[in-house]
């Protein structure tokens, strides 16, 4: 549609669009009311006597109902359930259902529209994301660096409203990408590996496939305003900054950002794997090049630890690591993991060794 165009919604009762067009005008005596097929409008002027809340909203996440018998008339009964539908892309003002409905038909209370309404108000994601805690605050700590492009970046962007855009469409990742630019609660550049080193330094090259790419100053743990409740991804730039990437009109497989999300990704392919937890945090493992593409599959091109944040479907590294590539069960591997233990829990699992 047009952006920053208005438009309505109408419901056609007991026939179709193109059978009340063929109608001349709506009286008592019209096909139209003798059949009870008077279209419906969600603007209530446009309603037989003028009915009110022919239309209602159901939440605050564009779920609205429509009531397909006229509002005016004694014979409707007021339950708007006849078409429950969600908008996503528009902001819709109407009036509210606890208004309007009849309460003896209260539909929400029943097991199915608990269930609808649970899917309403679903997650954007159920995999790679993360869940903002009460406190509003995100902790990330870049602990290895050991990807061999140094400007790569790191950024969060907030998945409010994100269903909107066709998931891993050039639209998803250009929004993905302007939010995590704004340096907002909208989202963050968290890694700028051009600026920035890392806590650990593979200096006794235990890491034999690679060599040590850490270099920069270590700028410490950075804390992140966000929305308490909402959650958010990583995307990740291979060798370029997060700005320049919004310059792109089209992502190719080679200037395509890479998200902690699955299903943004070409092939579903898994770039972010979960290396410990602890009951205040966790640390991730981020592969730097796609899993099509030459990767190595070592996931320690940067490794951080994130806090205030609750994980959700967050794919284990010892099922997505290379075993010849395994660098959590080396002595580098046991530093980073006793000092994510020591800052954040007692009781932190290493997925790796399980």
């Amino acid at each position: 549609m047009e952006a920053g165009d208005k438009f309505a919604f109408m419901l056609v009762p007991n026939t179709t669009v193109k059978d009340i067009n063929s109608f001349k005008g709506i009286s008592s005596a019209s096909p139209m009311v003798q059949y009870g097929k008077v279209p419906l409008f969600s603007i209530p002027e446009a309603n037989p006597s003028v009915g009110r809340g022919q239309m209602v909203s159901i939440d605050d996440n564009g779920t609205f109902a429509f009531e397909d018998i006229p509002t005016g008339l004694s014979t409707s009964d007021r339950d708007y359930n006849d078409f429950v539908f969600q908008i996503k892309g528009a902001t819709g003002i109407s009036q509210s259902i606890d208004d309007l409905s009849n309460s003896e038909r209260n539909w929400r209370t029943t097991e199915v529209g608990k269930q609808l309404l649970e899917y309403t108000n679903r997650a954007v994601f159920d995999e790679g994301v993360f869940q903002v805690d009460s406190t509003g605050q995100v902790k990330i700590d870049l602990l290895y660096d050991g990807g061999s492009h140094q400007t790569d970046q790191v950024g969060i962007f907030s998945l409010k409203g994100m269903d909107m855009y066709e998931i891993g469409s050039d639209a998803f990742i250009r929004e993905a990408i302007r939010r995590a630019n704004t340096s907002t609660k909208e989202g963050y550049v968290v890694v700028k590996d051009a600026e920035q080193g890392a806590l650990f330094s593979d200096t006794d090259n235990i890491l034999n496939w690679e060599k040590n790419f850490n270099a920069g100053e270590y700028l410490g743990p950075k804390v992140y305003e966000m929305e308490a409740g909402d959650t958010f991804g990583f995307v990740i730039m291979s060798n370029g900054s997060l700005r320049d990437a919004l310059t792109g009109q089209t992502y190719t497989t080679s200037n395509r950002p890479l998200f902690s999300m699955s299903s943004a990704n070409i092939s579903d392919i898994h770039q972010v794997a979960e290396v410990a937890t602890a009951t205040n945090g966790i640390m991730l493992g981020f592969e730097d090049v796609p899993l099509y593409s030459g990767s190595n599959r070592d996931y320690n091109d940067f490794v951080i630890s994130v806090e205030g944040v609750k994980s959700i479907g967050i794919t284990d590294i010892k099922d997505v690591m290379a075993s010849y590539r395994n660098w959590v069960d080396t002595s580098l591997g046991n530093d980073i993991f006793n000092h994510f233990t020591m800052n954040h829990s007692a009781f932190a699992d290493f997925n790796a060794g399980k």
